[in-house]
């Protein structure tokens, strides 16, 4: 009798492949992808990181990291294309906070001709990292004295104009970021479906 080496690769080990790690990473990359490139982009000034945004790592589930581990010793890719994300990333949250510092250190653009700042002084960070992360409107909480609401437009505009001209390029980084993003979430499906079709495993387990 001939013998027969059995695979390496097992199919629970590629469905756990798929399910804990792939599925969870992609899933991420496509909520990234409904805020890239254009914004807007929810970023908390307390632990200075984005809201929907974070490494690949980190969307998968705490107990499946040794899937994860698994997964990319297996395909060493993987491990490249990770990392240019979390860079790109990184930059981005990098760029961010440089735009919230300079804003933050020049209050005065949102000054009146009286000296009275036009917010309240408890939403001040959320108002600097709503301007730098692109939003078209503010609720009117952000903006405190009554003169000021009607116009919450001026504030923002005063705020872009700054960050334009200290040639701080949230966008651009943002727009690396998708295309980023596009090219790995293609890679991922291509590369589920291929496991799936040569182990017989699910690509979205019920």
């Amino acid at each position: 009798m001939v013998a027969v080496d059995k695979p390496t690769i097992s199919a629970g080990r590629v469905q756990d492949w798929i399910t804990s790690v792939i599925n969870p990473i992609l899933d991420g990359v496509r909520r990234e992808l409904r805020f890239l490139p254009t914004g807007p982009w929810r970023w908390h000034p307390k632990n200075r990181a984005f809201e929907f945004f974070v490494p690949v790592k980190d969307y998968v589930p705490h107990p499946f990291t040794d899937n994860y581990q698994d997964l990319i010793e297996k395909h060493e890719e993987l491990r490249g294309e990770f990392g240019v994300h979390d860079g790109l990333l990184a930059a981005f949250g990098a760029e961010f906070a440089r735009g919230y510092d300079l804003l933050q250190s020049m209050p005065g653009i949102f000054e009146n001709e009286r000296g009275e700042y036009g917010i309240n002084d408890d939403n001040r960070d959320w108002f600097v990292a709503y301007v730098v992360g692109g939003f078209e409107r503010l609720p009117d909480y952000y903006v405190g004295h009554d003169v000021y609401n009607p116009r919450a437009d001026r504030l923002l505009a005063a705020g872009r104009g700054a960050l334009e001209a200290a040639r701080v390029d949230v966008a651009g980084l943002a727009r690396q970021l998708a295309d980023s993003d596009d090219k790995l979430a293609i890679h991922l499906v291509d590369l589920r479906r291929e496991l799936a079709d040569r182990y017989g495993v699910r690509v979205r387990p019920s």
